[in-house]
Order: structure tokens, then C-alpha cells, then sequence
């Protein structure tokens, strides 16, 4: 995780800048509990905001995690500023219950803050806010609050200090400073608390902000800022970034991403000392992110197997937890479940089979057409030219496959295929063209199968997953550990038939690997003829294809075991091109949702009815205590967190 830490001046501005969202801005210190920021790419921006609640109100910690989401998911950026101040007053009054804040305007909630003596000055509780934006680096962070110098309140100072060097003692966790260039770095608390927390600094990145109130006339401090970011003076093993940040008059014109770092790449370039330093990557937001983002992920493969071993420490307390809730048991709940099953079941076998319900078979079959797109574009593009560069492109063969609308491979000529030739002979007769050569071609199209016929399988796995756990959402909704509990096991089914589904893939891919080979021995020499035809045809008239025409051309002749082989492989391609259009798709539903559909009933049946303490598990699912409730709910999101944790450390490993 990246932590920002900063004393005031700048900060703000910094987040913005990050993440492209609005936070609260107020005289004095506006930010009063730690923020923490996750940004992905997505093809819309959308903002999620949720409390994260581990202390009490006299900040000791809670039993376990509590998270709660806080508002409407958020789809205009200029919503999230007054949807984080209400965040932040709830996070501070916690003896108000959240629901309270989500309609206050800005006027009472700053009358609140000046007049609510419950309301807390700070808080070790988080404001998770998930961004979703298709200009970002993927990345996250957690803002801090400022570190103050004065305060009348007793015992304040020390608090927002302990606070800060909570968040950044972690060996796993990235500091980044906040730097104002207003002051001298000797005299920022924030640089001094990061060296006693990072003696090395190996975690420690420094941002310089706020370069543009530097006049042009302080040669002695430009200077001494220049020595900083050359690493000639107070040196960090990952060096120091500046950044120019939009002032109040720029951000009064809304401007977007790229203008204001249009604006800052524009100050760099033209303002003394900058405009004359060699690192050009040190400067500005983009690669600040662009590089901190790297920086994180190398961070976390380094430490990936201490990671590991205490994410399942975690799992597994949180699993014994689980485990060791007591059952409710008021009366037999058991008919009320199992009807659920059975019309959940139903539902997908209905939507497995099409028969009411379609969206699932009309998804996978745009996304089947879509592949058999992917792989058409694998076809060998032959130009039976002797130098293809000096033609044009020939047309397409009439009445024939449907052409690609592009080729993933480059053109190959008479000259190339020629080349294969050669290249492939080993004790042949003379004019005999080796087997081999044929085999080099076809292989050419047929590699490149695994990764749209892996990408096609993910894509129909997830439209079936997500069917699935709306299923699972509609059918055990009701009762929220009937529902978690469902999906736990429906999640490991899930995952047993994606192995078995991606090894019958593999297997299809491996099979159209080797041998080469066919049956339709008519539609082969059919296309064979056809292929032959069409190139000869290209041949005998190439000067209609030139480039820059001229009198004195010929057609190449002499090429009749190249053109032969260019349609004998060309002619293999539409046959193994046709079966397997046909046979992915066949095995994706049957290895995958048929076979979903004819066990997972069975398996879930099984799960309920084989506890040894049947009974009990029903009166668990059905009906709970709110405390129990309240406790079992937050073991099972903090069990789906770990989870999602454990996948992306998962792929970081793979």
C-alpha cells in the first residue's frame, strides 16, 4: 500500500491530482481520517464510497473489520467532494447513525462540525472510495491527515502523529511525502517522521510541490530544491518527483486531465532551473503515478510469499471463526431451503437450456461470433507475387471463406514460402516438397488459437458466473448467511469447472496442433483447387497489381510447388477453421454449462444434507440472532475480501 503523508500546504491538491476526483477543501486542516483510495481502469468512471470501521469511539480496535457502504454508487466527478464530507462527519460521529449525513448539504455540515461537541476531531477510521476511471493508472493509495503544529485541544498533535506513524511503520507499505517547496525541507515535520519510520529509505518517495512559488529570483533556494531532485542532497533510494499543481484560479475553470497537465508539462519546460535538468521523467503527475504504480507492484512481488503465508493465516482465522459461530435453531427450516434450491435449480436449468430465460445462451453466441472472427484473422495472408512489397493487395477469392477484415500475420510471398521450403528439406527426392514445410505454415495460424480460445472461455466463464450469483442473490437473498454460504459453495464449484473447462480447451487446441489431419478429404482438394486457382490467377496477371506499373514486367513463373503449397495450406486452414468455430463453442457448454447445470444441484444437495449437523446448518441458514447476524456477515466479507486479495496476488505470482 502507498501512503501520502504531508504537513498541510499541497496536499490536497496532490490527491486531485492522482485520482482526478474533488476532495473537501477548508482553512485549516481538512481531512481528519485516514482516505484511502483505490483506482482502476474501467470503460466508464463511476465512484463507490464505503466506511471502514476498526476502532471504537474511544479507538480501540473492534473484534474484526466492519465495513459499510455509505451512499449511491456515484457517476459525475463533481458529486464525490460533498459525498466525502458526509463520509468524513459520519466517520466522526459515530454515535449517529450514517444513514443520517447522506442528504446534508454542505451548510449544515460545516455548522455541525463548529457547533456538534460529540463530533470526534479525528478518527483512525478509514473512507474507502473505489474509482473507476478509464484515464487512470491503476493504483492505490491512502491520504492521510495533515500533520498540524498547534492546536488548543489537548493531546491533538500527538494524536495526528500517532496516527501517521500507525499507517507508515508497516515494512509493506510505500511513503510518499508531500513536500511543499514553500519551506524548507529541514523544517517539515512530515520528512522527519518518514526518515524515523524508513531509516534507509527504501520506502520513501518524495514529491516536491508547489515549484511555481519559488521565484525566479531565489537562486540559493532553486538551487538547494535542484541539489534535492538530483539526489545531491537529502538522497532517497527512490529519488524525489516535482509536481506544479493547479492554484485556486485554474481550479475554479474545471480543467480537465490532460489540460492541467498540458499547463504543468508547459511550466517545466519553460521555467529556469527545471527546463535545463536532464530528468524529464521526474517532472509531473503522469509519471509520478506511472512509476509509483510499477514501483508497488515490483514491491509486492518482492514481498509476494510473506504476503502469501499471513493472507492464509488470515483465511484460515477467518474460516475457524466462521466455524465457531453457534446455530439458531427455531424450528425446521429445512422445507423453506430446500425449496429455494430446487428453484434455483430450475432457473438454471432454464437459462443453461434457453427455454424461458435466453440472455445467457444469446451472450455466449455473440461472444462465440466474436471468436470466430478472432480466428478467421489468423488465416496465412499469401500474396503469390515474387516481392510482395511492390504489390498491391489482391482481391479476395469469389464465392469462397469470407475474408479477414485484418491479418494477425505479416504477408508471406512466393520468395517466403520458397524460403519455408528450403528450410524445411531433409532427405527428399528432388521436387518432392517436404511435409515439414507444411507443417511450419500451418502452424503459423493454428499457434496463435490458445489466447482468443482462452480469452473466449474466461469471457462465456464470467457471463455464467455472474448468471449464476444473480441466482444465487435472487433465490437466497432473504437470508443473508443462506445466501453467503450458497455462494461459497457455488464459488468452488464454480472454480472446479472452470479447471475442468479450461483443460477441455487446452485439449481441443492441442488436437488442432497435432497431427495435421482431415477426413473431409473432399472439401480439401475442393478448396485446394479453388485456392489454386485463385493464386495462379493472381499470378498470371500480377502487373494489374502493381504499385507503380511498368512496361517491362512479367509475371514470376517457375512457382508452381510454392503455389501448390500455398493452397494446400490455405485449403487446410478453412477446413481446420470450420471444425474449430464448431467445436470450442461445443466444448465451452458442455465441459462448462452443461455440466454446470446436470451437477451443481446434486453437489449443493450434498453439501446441505451430508452435514453432521444437518438440522442445525438449516436453522443457520434460515433465521439468526442480529448480533449473530451481524457478526457472521462481517466474518463472510472479510472472508470475499481476503478472497479477492488472494486472487490478484494469485496472477501477480503466475
Amino acid at each position: 500500500m502507498t501512503v501520502l503523508i504531508s504537513c498541510q500546504a499541497g496536499k490536497s491538491s496532490l490527491v486531485e491530482a492522482v485520482s482526478s476526483i474533488n476532495v473537501p477543501r477548508d482553512s485549516g486542516t481538512c481531512t481528519r481520517c485516514p482516505m484511502e483510495i483505490f483506482m482502476s481502469q474501467d470503460e466508464k468512471w463511476s465512484c463507490t464510497i464505503s466506511l471502514r470501521l476498526q476502532f471504537d469511539s474511544n479507538g480501540n480496535p473492534f473484534p474484526s473489520l466492519r465495513s459499510e457502504p455509505f451512499g449511491p454508487p456515484l457517476t459525475e466527478k463533481q458529486d464525490v467532494e460533498i459525498w466525502l464530507r458526509r463520509a468524513q462527519a459520519a466517520i466522526l460521529s459515530p454515535q449517529v447513525n450514517a444513514n443520517h449525513f447522506h442528504n446534508m448539504p454542505k451548510a449544515d455540515l460545516d455548522i455541525l462540525r463548529e457547533t456538534d461537541s460529540r463530533m470526534h476531531s479525528f478518527s483512525k477510521n478509514t473512507i474507502y472510495v473505489d474509482v473507476k476511471d478509464p484515464e487512470v493508472t491503476n493504483l492505490s493509495f491512502i491520504d492521510l491527515p495533515g500533520l498540524i503544529q498547534n492546536s488548543e485541544t489537548l493531546g491533538l498533535i500527538d494524536l495526528v502523529k500517532d496516527l501517521v506513524a500507525s499507517n507508515i511503520k508497516g515494512d509493506n507499505t510505500l511513503i510518499l511525502i508531500a513536500i511543499p517547496m514553500s519551506d524548507d525541507i529541514e523544517n517539515q515535520q512530515a520528512v522527519r517522521l518518514a526518515k524515523e519510520a524508513d531509516p534507509t529509505g527504501e520506502r520513501t518517495i518524495g514529491v516536491l510541490t508547489k515549484p511555481d512559488v519559488v521565484l525566479p529570483s531565489s537562486m540559493g533556494q532553486l538551487q538547494k530544491w535542484r541539489d534535492v531532485l538530483e539526489g545531491k542532497a537529502y538522497p532517497l533510494e527512490h529519488g524525489y518527483y516535482c509536481v506544479r499543481l493547479a492554484d485556486e484560479a485554474e481550479r475554479m475553470k474545471r480543467p480537465s486531465r490532460a489540460e492541467s497537465e498540458r499547463l504543468a508539462d508547459g511550466f517545466f519546460r519553460t521555467r529556469d532551473p527545471w527546463s535545463k535538468m536532464s530528468l524529464r521523467s521526474r517532472f509531473g503527475i503522469p509519471n509520478l503515478v506511472r512509476d509509483v504504480s510499477t514501483l508497488l507492484v515490483l514491491w509486492i512481488e518482492k514481498n509476494l510469499p510473506t504476503l502469501k503465508k499471513k493472507l492464509n493465516e488470515l483465511l484460515e482465522q477467518c474460516r475457524n471463526e466462521m466455524g465457531d459461530l453457534p446455530p439458531l435453531i427455531e424450528g425446521d427450516p429445512t422445507a423453506e431451503i430446500l425449496l429455494r434450491l430446487e428453484g434455483f435449480s430450475t432457473a438454471l436449468h432454464d437459462a443453461v437450456w434457453a427455454t424461458e430465460e435466453k440472455s445467457l445462451a444469446r451472450q455466449a453466441r455473440r461472444r462465440y461470433l466474436e471468436y470466430k472472427a478472432e480466428i478467421l484473422r489468423t488465416a496465412p495472408d499469401f500474396r503469390p507475387f515474387f516481392n510482395h512489397q511492390a504489390y498491391n493487395k489482391p482481391h479476395g477469392r469469389s464465392g469462397g471463406q469470407d475474408a479477414p477484415d485484418l491479418y494477425y500475420m505479416p504477408p508471406m510471398d512466393l520468395e517466403y514460402v520458397r524460403q519455408v521450403i528450403r528450410d524445411s528439406v531433409g532427405w527428399e527426392l528432388p521436387g518432392h516438397v517436404p511435409y515439414a514445410a507444411t507443417k511450419v505454415l500451418v502452424l503459423k495460424s493454428t499457434s496463435l488459437w490458445k489466447t482468443p480460445s482462452m480469452a473466449c472461455f474466461e469471457d462465456v466463464y464470467e457471463v455464467t458466473a455472474q448468471l449464476v450469483d444473480n441466482l444465487i442473490r435472487k433465490y437466497f437473498g432473504r437470508f443473508p448467511k443462506a445466501e453467503n454460504y450458497m455462494r461459497s459453495l457455488v464459488n468452488a464449484a464454480l472454480e472446479d469447472y472452470k479447471l475442468d473447462g479450461q483443460r477441455a480447451v487446452k485439449e481441443l487446441l492441442q488436437s488442432e496442433t497435432q497431427p495435421i489431419f482431415t477426413q473431409n478429404e473432399q472439401y480439401f482438394r475442393s478448396e485446394q483447387q479453388e485456392w489454386y486457382y485463385h493464386y495462379n490467377s493472381i499470378r498470371s496477371n500480377s502487373a494489374d497489381y502493381l504499385i507503380y506499373p511498368r512496361k517491362s514486367h512479367t509475371s514470376p513463373v517457375g512457382y508452381e510447388p510454392e503455389l501448390t503449397l500455398m493452397s494446400r495450406v490455405q485449403a487446410y486452414f478453412c477446413v481446420a477453421f470450420k471444425r474449430m468455430t464448431d467445436n470450442l463453442p461445443l466444448t465451452i457448454e458442455h465441459s462448462l454449462n452443461r455440466t454446470l447445470d446436470s451437477t451443481l444441484s446434486k453437489r449443493l444437495l450434498e453439501k446441505l444434507i451430508g452435514d453432521p449437523n444437518y438440522a442445525e446448518r438449516m436453522a443457520v441458514l434460515a433465521e439468526e440472532s442480529p448480533d449473530l447476524m451481524e457478526k457472521r456477515h462481517r466474518l463472510s466479507e472479510r472472508q470475499e475480501r481476503l478472497l479477492q486479495i488472494k486472487n490478484r496476488l494469485d496472477r501477480l505470482g503466475n
